[in-house]
């Protein structure tokens, strides 16, 4: 696998509904950066493309493409080609996402060509939201004490499953949603429901929330997973290796369907 060097780690910005990653890749040739996603609410594919740039290289032109061809293949029908729209993104619109439906992705990029697939999974609801003070030394007051959010789901436990939930706060000036966080958990350790995944980051009493709680495969998972590993390193001392993808043709990035149940909380003692 080819060593990468994080530029500005990860972007994540459900807003526009992609998540941006920006690497730089020690490689003689551009590596084929991928991020593509089928999300259930908005029933549409999303394929962003971009390309690596050398570690001591500074691009003089955008780093995303614009002139590969991007197919797909839904439950073995007739391949459809993805329409270009701007800025490396690939959209195509009311697409199914029943649950058990599959997906093919093709993607034809110069002489080279990268083929990953996916499938949709049930949904599984968040059937409580629950909030606890997350103390902190020296912080005595009880209104500016943050809180943690603990999720309570029944998820099928027959065998390991995974989730990658999104939340975002409400910016009361704009109405527009702003400070999103991610956490991908899987319930291996769990045996009975309902079980309890509290989430790590904190949150403001008042804040408005909406989260996201999406059924994922283990390969999208994975992918967050080894994400997260190469955040952690230091670029300075040893090169990280590549996140785990599931595009084939050494690509970098993921391709993967998210069954979501959105839910709007308000945080509150």
């Amino acid at each position: 696998m080819k060593n990468l060097y994080i530029i500005t780690t990860l972007i994540l910005f459900l807003s526009a509904c992609t998540d941006k990653i920006d690497l730089k890749i020690q490689n003689s040739e551009p590596v084929l950066i991928v991020e593509a996603k089928i999300k259930s609410i908005e029933k549409e594919l999303r394929v962003e493309l971009s390309k690596s740039t050398e570690f001591d290289d500074t691009p003089n032109s955008p780093l995303w493409i614009a002139n590969a061809n991007v197919f797909v293949t839904i439950n073995g029908e007739a391949e459809v080609e993805v329409p270009y729209t701007e800025n490396g993104k690939y959209i195509i619109e009311n697409i199914l996402v029943d649950a058990g439906t599959k997906y093919n992705l093709r993607i034809v990029w110069g002489e080279k060509e990268y083929k990953s697939s996916s499938s949709m999974r049930e949904i599984i609801p968040i059937l409580d939201i629950k909030f606890a003070a997350a103390f902190r030394p020296g912080n005595n007051d009880e209104d500016g004490i943050p809180h943690e959010i603990q999720m309570f789901v029944n998820p099928p436990l027959d065998s390991t499953d995974y989730y990658f939930t999104r939340i975002s706060i409400l910016d009361t000036f704009t109405n527009n949603w702003i400070n999103e966080s991610y956490l991908q958990w899987n319930d291996e350790i769990y045996s009975k429901g309902p079980a309890l995944f509290p989430y790590r980051e904190t949150f403001a009493i008042g804040d408005s929330l909406k989260v996201e709680f999406s059924h994922i495969s283990k390969e999208v998972f994975e992918f967050y997973e080894t994400l997260d590993d190469v955040k952690r390193q230091n670029p300075s001392s040893l090169a990280p290796m590549n996140p785990t993808s599931n595009i084939s043709n050494d690509a970098i990035g993921y391709f993967g369907a998210f069954k979501t149940y959105q839910k709007y909380i308000r945080v509150k003692p």
